[in-house]
This record gives structure tokens, sequence and C-alpha cells, in this order.
């Protein structure tokens, strides 16, 4: 029997490698529905078949962690490099320098495009190895390919304003992309 809460338990079977849920960690099983017949699996022989069978679900709670990280460490190191050059493009006030609003957020888009546009990931995604890939399209020419980067970034202003906006699209589409991804045809995976 699984005491676990309700809420608890859907998202142990949404974010567990193998969809388990609290009494099926602390047991050590896995419960498969394969076409009505439902098995639970002790034997680690059993397992490895069955792994073999069906393949692992990713492990979406690690990766929404690893993207707000990667871009926790890409603001940081943004504020870092404003700190740094303040004085020589702000405006000095009585405790410090001034930077205008708008400055800062063309120099945050700027410093996240060139780096999405050289590297195809930035220094938080390096740290975390995610990596962004562009899908195939019809006409894949690489002035296309840089217009779906930027574009990819235009979407970051409405996740900013709206948290919700960023994590819903990740938690529900099949290859875990926000909405910029979508829109851009771009989805970020991890590196292994």
């Amino acid at each position: 029997i699984d005491l676990s809460p309700f809420c608890i338990g859907i998202l142990l079977i949404k974010n567990t490698e193998k969809n388990q849920r609290l009494g099926d960690l602390w047991a050590k099983t896995i419960v498969i529905d394969n076409i009505n017949a439902k098995h639970t699996l002790q034997q680690k022989s059993d397992l490895n078949a069955i792994e073999k069978q069906f393949p692992k679900k990713k492990n979406i709670g690690n990766f929404i962690i690893k993207r707000i990280a990667s871009a926790l460490i890409d603001l940081l190191v943004f504020a870092i490099i404003m700190k740094i050059i303040s004085p020589y493009i702000g405006n000095k006030y009585e405790n410090g320098y001034y930077i205008h609003d708008y400055i800062s957020i063309m120099g945050y888009f700027t410093f996240v495009i060139l780096q999405d546009l050289l590297f195809k990931r930035t220094l938080g995604k390096f740290i975390f190895k995610l990596k962004m890939e562009l899908l195939e399209t019809k006409n894949n020419r690489l002035e296309l390919q840089y217009l779906r980067i930027i574009s990819r970034r235009i979407f970051d202003i409405f996740e900013i304003i709206c948290f919700f906006i960023y994590i819903i699209p990740i938690s529900i589409s099949n290859k875990n992309q926000k909405l910029g991804d979508m829109l851009t045809k771009i989805v970020v995976v991890e590196n292994e």
C-alpha cells in the first residue's frame, strides 16, 4: 500500500526514472503495465530485460532544476561583469554607479545570444552539461539558424515576467522544450 499523499505519488511517478511511487522506491520494485498485464519485478535479471524493452524516461525534475540553475549562473556571471564595467559605462551617484535598465537588458541579451551563437550553449549550460540542438527544418541555411537562435531569446522576456510560461511547457512537452524552443524548433538536451 502506498501511504504517500496523492500529490507526492503523482510527482514521484512523473519524476522518477522508472515511474515509481514512493512505496515502489522503498520496496525496490517496478510496476509495469503492458497490454493490461501488471507485473511486479524484484529480481535484477528481470529488471535488465525490462529496461531493454522499455527505454528509460528522463528525470524531468532534475532536468528542470538544471535548466533553472544554468539560467541563474548566466545571470550571476552577467551581474559580475556589469559590476566590473559599471564605472566605465554607468552614471555615478553617491554610493556607486547606476546603469540604465535598457542598457542592462540589452547587455544581458547580447551576452547570452553571443554565447548561443558561438558555442550553442551558455556558460551555465556548459557547467550543467546541457547543450542546444537545432531540429531539422526544410531550409537549414546558416543565416536562418542564427535567426532561430536569436528569436528563441525573445521569449525569455515573457518567461521572466511569468515563470509558469517557462516551467509548464518544459514539464508537458515531449522534448522538454520551453515556449521559445517550441516555436523556433530548438531543443536543449543533456550532453552525455
